[in-house]
């Protein structure tokens, strides 16, 4: 029960964090290219994280995610 709680928690996170890049909300962008990173670069890393918790989201794929 805790491990399924866990891992759709860490599914959640990782998909709406990952949409968040994507939309390039204004908070999320100031944060990152405050740290330095590119706009292209965050977009990049929305796109993986948001493929990220959909592969762990399949079962099947969830090794690769």
């Amino acid at each position: 029960m805790l491990r399924t709680v866990l891992l759709w928690g860490l599914i959640l996170l990782s998909i709406a964090t990952g949409v968040t890049k994507l939309a390039q909300l204004p908070q999320e962008m100031a944060l990152f290219q405050g740290a330095g990173w590119s706009v292209p670069l965050i977009l990049i890393f929305g796109a993986i994280q948001t493929t990220g918790g959909v592969l762990i989201a399949i079962a099947a794929t969830r090794r690769i995610g």
